[in-house]
């Protein structure tokens, strides 16, 4: 006896987004193994022995871009989260719409291009978690060479990973404004996603702007970011921008009371980069002990076409609490 078949529709086709975005991060990640191997077998455990030093910073990076990844893997599931915020505001809606309006009710309610956008904005994370990676096994291969490694082969690194932070930071504000005014017209609950989103936008930005600061006192020094790093004296070192917002002449006040302690400008270039770094791992560190529970609770939503073939039936999430 054959049975009457059913018919559904989902947002599977996130799915297919994460796979692809998810095969984007393996790439960069390639590159990190690959800079870290090169590392382990030149430097960390090589016969003729092996710089402490060097071993700590490359040992504090790796650490630094696995949390991170592990973090970014998770990028697409906020696009995931919105499209549920909009189905089930809709579904709050439900009763306050005729039958003709529902029937004309895009399935999920949100403009193509503003869709388009968000998925541009996806793989724009994945882009740059790939140069991350790529400035990784620079700075890797750098290390593992014989000639002089200095703080100032980090400093692109924690441009690029303050950009990843503040690119990620502004892409999630912006979603949870969008949330936000569904929620004002519709008065559901917030969902995980939304209440994790709020500690993640700020944490990134506050830990990008304390990390990149340092940098920005450096960029103050003269005209040649490496040269500041690796001065040798008060009046040999000259450095110009690096980021455009620096006062002038602010690293050599600085500079100027830390010589009052006897500390030179090479090192406290080092210890500026190694606070961005500090920042930086303490921004990952954070975010997974306050949300790391969040990031296994994934929102699904189906549609199911009625028995009786009479059009589309009820419209919303599946959220385990009965239908919307």
């Amino acid at each position: 006896m054959w049975t009457t078949p059913s018919f559904k529709e989902n947002i599977g086709g996130l799915t297919v987004i994460q796979a692809v975005y998810a095969f984007a991060m393996a790439l960069g990640l390639r590159e990190v193994f690959l800079g870290s191997r090169t590392f382990m077998t030149n430097v960390a455990f090589s016969p003729d022995g092996f710089s402490l030093e060097r071993v700590l910073l490359l040992s504090a990076l790796l650490l630094n871009m696995m949390l991170l990844g592990l973090r970014f893997f998770w990028v697409p599931r906020n696009l995931r989260g919105l499209i549920f915020a909009a189905v089930k505001a809709r579904g709050h809606q439900g009763g306050r719409l005729s039958a003709d309006e529902k029937g004309k009710q895009r399935k999920i309610p949100l403009k193509d291009i503003t869709v388009a956008l968000h998925l541009i904005v996806i793989f724009l994370h994945g882009s740059v978690f790939y140069f991350l990676c790529v400035e990784f096994e620079f700075i890797a291969f750098a290390a593992s060479s014989t000639a002089p490694f200095d703080a100032g082969a980090l400093s692109g690194y924690v441009v690029i990973h303050v950009a990843l932070l503040l690119l990620n930071s502004g892409w999630i504000a912006s979603i949870q404004r969008q949330e936000a005014r569904m929620r004002n017209e519709a008065s559901p609950a917030k969902n995980a996603s939304a209440a994790a989103g709020s500690v993640w936008w700020r944490n990134n930005l506050l830990c990008g702007l304390l990390a990149i600061a340092p940098l920005a006192l450096l960029s103050t020094c003269g005209n040649s970011g490496v040269a500041c790093l690796v001065g040798t004296g008060p009046g040999e070192v000259e450095i110009s921008g690096l980021t455009p917002f620096a006062p002038d002449h602010v690293y050599a006040s600085v500079v100027s009371v830390f010589h009052l302690f006897g500390v030179d400008d090479a090192f406290l270039a080092t210890g500026l980069i190694s606070v961005s770094l500090a920042f930086l791992l303490a921004n990952s560190l954070f975010d997974l002990f306050k949300t790391g529970s969040t990031y296994l609770l994934l929102e699904e939503i189906e549609w199911a076409e009625p028995k009786d073939g009479g059009g589309p039936g009820p419209t919303g999430p599946v959220t385990g609490e009965g239908p919307q």
